[in-house]
């Protein structure tokens, strides 16, 4: 038996970034879908008029304040790289340069609009 190396494992692979923008958009689908089905469940509570007292202190509370920041970042973030992919879809923006713009401005767009939306939650203004 002829002894050959191992392959290296994929960690020491450093990913471009449009890479990890698509397995995160992956992920974040993932959990946008299981937070719909939480919202689901909870407007079928409320339609079939179950108490939700405990679900408003919940909301209100300092741990739904952060949640819902998170979850701006999260939709923020999988709307503008579903952007992305309709342009894919319709063979525009294929180019390396759009990719790598296209990369930024995803990464950009997520920071301002979050953070704008963070500022306006947390601070009142």
């Amino acid at each position: 038996m002829i002894s050959r190396p191992l392959s290296p494992h994929l960690q020491i692979y450093k990913l471009p970034l449009a890479a990890i923008i698509s397995i995160s958009h992956r992920m974040i689908g993932a959990v946008l879908f299981a937070s719909g089905v939480v919202l689901a469940l909870l407007c079928f509570a409320w339609m079939v008029h179950i108490n939700m007292e405990w679900l408003a202190v919940i909301v209100f509370s300092l741990f739904g304040k952060a949640s819902v920041s998170w979850l701006v970042v999260v939709v923020v973030f999988y709307a503008m790289a579903e952007i992305r992919y309709i342009a894919w879809g319709l063979n525009y923006g294929m180019a390396p340069t759009f990719i790598m713009m296209s990369n930024i401005a995803i990464v950009a767009a997520t920071l301002v609009i979050s953070t704008v939306s963070w500022v306006k939650m947390w601070c009142g203004l």
